[in-house]
């Protein structure tokens, strides 16, 4: 068993940075820096009152859990110690000539939070960001992506709608030919492999949906008070048969936002040892709840919660 901290996310989910919040803790930055990072040999008892203090909580889970060091789905993240993050970009037009190319700031929260997470049980993991965009997922592109997950841990983030690697790589997995001109789908069950798809296109009401049964397992609905999004996450540890110390990982939702709510329940939910089959996709759809924007700085809705379906 190892002792696993969740104080950084913590303190991010009530608005501190880690120095901002040792001056709120009355704690000195040495010692949350040490929390953060899991270097904790004994727990302190003051210093535990004055963490659960500042964070207005009794729930040590929200600090620090146990779990045992063997996790299947993190096995292959251990063993090589490196990750490769596929995301998604695309062009504002700033000028009738000119273009700025950009990444949905919910999808860069949806990498760091995931790297970070990996660092909990990871220290040492090394990352790496490969970016693409539709207008230029070309022959070469598709080659060199499918390569890269046969050899390599890769982590995909963001819809078909966004990230062209996303579709093609899902194509590969489930024997399809990849990019449809049907719109940004994920028909993950159409083969019979379980859960779920990222539905139709949003004029049609998305959701994620069985496609085994035709059950919608998550809506997507606007509300004043709170809106629903849909997000899926797929796992499959030695795709195509490949190495054995490999995963690929696709985190995928309805809105950017999902998207980030989709990576929050793989966390708090990943598969277990006898949900993995080498070669064998996991899928697994999220109902995922959002509080609306406050304020008018930046994106500041906030993932209320994240429930697998």
């Amino acid at each position: 068993m190892r002792l696993i901290s969740h104080l950084s996310k913590s303190i991010r989910a009530i608005g501190h940075t880690h120095a901002s919040f040792a001056v709120h803790a009355d704690l000195a930055r040495a010692t949350i820096q040490n929390w953060v990072a899991g270097n904790v040999r004994e727990i302190n008892v003051t210093t535990l009152g004055k963490v659960a203090t500042a964070l207005g909580t009794v729930d040590i889970r929200k600090i620090f859990t146990l779990m045992d060091d063997t996790s299947e789905f993190l096995r292959p993240f251990k063993e090589t110690r490196k990750v490769t993050f596929l995301l998604g970009t695309h062009d504002v037009e700033e000028a009738p000539s000119r273009t700025r190319t950009t990444i949905d700031v919910w999808d860069v929260r949806t990498q760091n939070e995931f790297l970070d997470h990996l660092r909990e049980h990871v220290p040492d993991i090394q990352s790496n960001s490969i970016y693409f965009s539709n207008d230029s997922f070309g022959k070469k592109e598709q080659r060199d992506v499918l390569a890269l997950a046969k050899a390599q841990n890769v982590v995909v983030i963001g819809s078909p709608k966004v990230n062209p690697a996303c579709e093609f790589l899902t194509g590969q997995l489930f024997k399809r030919s990849g990019r449809k001109k049907s719109g940004p789908r994920l028909r993950l069950s159409e083969h019979g492999l379980a859960q779920s798809i990222l539905g139709a296109p949003q004029k049609k009401n998305p959701c994620a949906i069985d496609l085994e049964t035709g059950a919608r397992l998550a809506e997507v609905k606007s509300g004043a008070t709170s809106s629903l999004d849909a997000g899926i996450v797929t796992v499959v540890q030695q795709p195509w048969h490949g190495q054995d110390a490999i995963t690929l990982v696709t985190i995928s939702g309805i809105s950017a936002c999902g998207t980030y709510g989709a990576m929050l329940g793989l966390i708090e939910n990943p598969p277990h040892g006898q949900n993995l089959v080498a070669g064998v996709p996991y899928e697994r759809a999220f109902q995922i709840t959002i509080e609306p924007a406050r304020g008018s700085k930046g994106d500041s809705r906030k993932v209320k919660k994240s429930e697998p379906c």
